[in-house]
């Protein structure tokens, strides 16, 4: 089910999330040892992972991925591993790593058996997924009217595909709604009124972000309107 949580400012909602991710990643490494966490990429996200960059958690005891990334090299400005990273490490006092999901940037075939060995850690748990929304109704790197997004809102089995973007860089590479939907814990995080028009009529619309807050039992959504 649904829950929407409303904030006065984006500050205010940062620190409500930070504090409910630090608490995941705890009772996680209690549990299990280790605490797995996806993040999306974007510009919304990077001051909520400044701040959680700050917390007193044990980091070599949290593997860190990303929910999905833009087929581009490490360096570029568009690449989610380097902006979170640096996110991250803005005010970290530790070295705190995300596991990139684009390393072989001529063959994708070959990129995409090295990320699926990374990435095996978050096909046996997630302890919590965040995710974002597009103006166009997209989450990960899902969009409408793309078939091959499609194929990763229905197939039954964690993985990882890629898929197009209709903006540069255009090609992408997404964990599917069954892997994210296997999380314990997944948030969404959005910002302005006009993404809250957006979410409210996804499921009239059928839009790809629809398809997951209709299907997890537990998915808060955290939301300001500035």
């Amino acid at each position: 089910m649904m829950e929407i949580k409303k904030y006065k400012s984006k500050k205010e909602l940062e620190l409500a999330l930070c504090a409910e991710i630090v608490a995941i990643c705890e009772k996680a490494i209690k549990k299990y040892g280790s605490a797995h966490l996806l993040l999306s990429g974007g510009s919304t996200p990077l001051e909520l992972y400044s701040l959680l960059g700050q917390q007193n958690l044990d980091y070599s005891k949290i593997k860190i991925g990303l929910v999905d990334e833009r087929y581009v090299d490490s360096s570029s400005e568009f690449n989610n591993q380097k902006n979170i990273e640096k996110a991250l490490n803005e005010k970290s006092k530790i070295d705190i790593n995300v596991i990139g999901m684009t390393s072989n940037m001529n063959d994708l075939s070959k990129n995409m058996d090295i990320c699926l060995e990374q990435y095996l850690p978050f096909m046996e748990r997630i302890d919590f997924s965040l995710l974002g929304m597009g103006e166009d109704g997209h989450t990960a790197s899902i969009f409408p009217g793309d078939l091959a997004s499609t194929e990763l809102l229905i197939q039954n089995k964690a993985g990882i595909s890629y898929t197009n973007s209709p903006s540069f860089p255009n090609k992408r590479i997404s964990c599917n709604k069954a892997m994210l939907m296997s999380s314990e814990n997944i948030s969404l995080m959005l910002i302005g009124s006009k993404k809250m028009e957006i979410l409210s009529s996804a499921a009239e619309k059928k839009l790809p972000i629809a398809s997951f807050t209709a299907s997890h039992p537990n998915i808060n959504v955290y939301f300001s309107e500035k």
